[in-house]
């Protein structure tokens, strides 16, 4: 981090780093990290809050607890439990993780995740 630069403007170049980059998923395919990166006009709390119900909703499909993953991944539980919540944001690494566990594809994971937000937001809109 340059001096003068605050943490928010690090934290600004590492998304603007990763969603110009590509990842490749464990299957071969290929899909952008463009999908990852805070969606404009979206509340980030309401993300964060939807990728984690996406996630619960994955693990739920394969019947995976919540310990499970935790100890898989040695992970302490409150780590992983803030992050289920919606509370802390999935860093890339840990979602990409948890999405290959569950055989889940990250860029439709995160594609949901992005609508339910958006749907959100307009409920919270209109009621305003």
């Amino acid at each position: 981090m340059s001096r003068g630069s605050t943490v928010k403007d690090h934290r600004r170049n590492i998304c603007a780093y990763f969603a110009s980059r590509v990842l490749r998923s464990p299957g071969g395919g290929i899909y952008s990290l463009e999908v990852a990166r805070h969606p404009k006009g979206i509340d980030s709390g309401a993300y964060n809050r939807a990728i984690a119900a996406e996630v619960r909703a994955a693990m739920a499909r394969e019947r995976a607890q919540q310990k499970e993953l935790a100890d898989w991944f040695g992970w302490d539980r409150n780590y992983l439990g803030k992050r289920m919540l919606g509370q802390v944001p999935f860093g890339i690494p840990d979602l990409t993780k948890i999405c290959d566990y569950l055989n889940v594809d990250m860029g439709d994971l995160l594609r949901r995740a992005r609508r339910t937000a958006e749907e959100q937001g307009e409920g919270h809109e209109a009621a305003g």
